[in-house]
């Protein structure tokens, strides 16, 4: 890891599915919300501490590849956040039902960190 880079899980301890909008939330429940920074099909949710508190997928059936009730019984859930002086980056696995079988699939979004979004290395499960 480099220096100035922060390493801490976050404990996401809710999560909410909307089906008719194919939208995954995941958020903790502890921290004030600040501000949100929209990454194409996932939008980060920042504290008022400048750290990562949650975000939401949007289109994650379509981002993942597989149908909307293979999100709703998700199996398992991960995201790695990767905040460089250039790059915001979040790689999420998600572990679904398929055919009778549990099948992670990974989904990868970045964005360009134009706000100064101190550097850290987050890693975050459900």
């Amino acid at each position: 890891m480099t220096e100035g880079v922060n390493s801490s899980p976050i404990p996401i301890d809710f999560y909410d599915y909307d089906f008719e909008n194919d939208s995954l939330l995941f958020n903790c429940k502890g921290l004030q919300y600040e501000s949100s920074i929209d990454l194409g099909n996932i939008i980060l949710d920042m504290d008022v501490d400048g750290r990562p508190m949650g975000f939401e997928l949007l289109h994650v059936s379509r981002m993942f590849g597989v149908p909307k009730s293979a999100i709703k019984n998700f199996v398992k859930f991960g995201a790695d956040i990767s905040i460089s002086e250039e790059v915001i980056e979040i790689k999420c696995t998600i572990t679904v039902p398929l055919r009778n079988r549990k099948t992670e699939k990974i989904a990868v979004s970045q964005g360009i960190n134009d706000i100064n979004v101190p550097s850290a290395q987050i890693a975050m499960a459900y």
